[in-house]
């Protein structure tokens, strides 16, 4: 199981929150995903037997987002 933290550009309300945070919670291999919106950072907890960050980037990017990976840690 890893967890990371991710940087997510351009996110203003409530809803791009929800939309961030239902597109990533939907991958399988996500366990967990939280959006923080005040600081634009999203932590996810995903098992990398079952998906890399690429899939999560593609998702995040697929509903209209860029962002960035930093903090990659083993649980």
């Amino acid at each position: 199981m890893k967890k990371v933290i991710a940087k997510i550009e351009d996110m203003h309300c409530e809803h791009c929150k929800h939309v961030v945070e239902n597109a990533i919670s939907k991958i399988n291999g996500v366990k967990f995903a939280n959006v923080v919106l005040k600081n634009d950072e999203a932590v996810i907890k995903f098992d990398e037997s079952e998906i890399q960050l690429s899939k999560i980037s593609d998702a995040i990017a697929d509903v209209g987002y860029d962002v960035r990976f930093y903090r990659l840690a083993d649980l």
